[in-house]
């Protein structure tokens, strides 16, 4: 068992609570509670880090996991509102997380993009607009990052995914 303080906005309560009454619904198995269980992992995942917090870093954190798919969130704007300089939390950022803050972004919405690109048939969405989900306006830049992170093209990764999904 495992023992977790929720944040102030009580997100994981509340997900934990939708995510309840999906599933006692008929939608047991539908994308959006894939999604949701998903969105839930990532937040426990985050609350339970072995690592000694850092209050600032958490904070990043969590404004990043909260804001991910906002095209109009900046990372810089959220290590500003630290109220330290930009410099010193990216370092604090790097000691404690493995990675920039700017990195930790991209990680956080390509992951999100292959959730939502391997449900791409289940929830019909265009590349486009889950580009736009994951936080980028740009569906060029939004390949050409996903493909510097993956190694695929989106196109690919589907392809490849349904693959995966054929054979087994």
């Amino acid at each position: 068992p495992v023992l977790l303080s929720d944040d102030s906005s009580h997100t994981v309560e509340s997900l934990m609570s939708i995510l309840l009454s999906r599933y006692l619904s008929r939608s047991r198995t539908d994308a959006v509670t894939e999604t949701l269980f998903d969105a839930l992992l990532q937040l426990i995942e985050e609350l339970c880090r072995k690592t000694p917090s850092d209050p600032v870093v958490d904070a990043l954190i969590h404004a990043i996991t909260t804001s991910y798919n906002n095209p109009e969130f900046q990372v810089t704007d959220a290590l500003l509102a630290t109220g330290y300089s930009k410099d010193h939390i990216r370092r604090r950022f790097q000691q404690a997380a493995g990675m920039s803050p700017n990195a930790y972004l991209r990680k956080v919405r390509i992951r999100y993009a292959k959730r939502l690109l391997k449900q791409r048939d289940t929830l019909h969405l265009p590349i486009h607009e889950i580009a736009l989900m994951c936080g980028y306006y740009d569906v060029a830049y939004f390949c050409r990052v996903f493909r510097r992170e993956t190694g695929l093209t989106p196109t690919e990764y589907i392809e490849k995914t349904e693959l995966k999904t054929e054979g087994s």
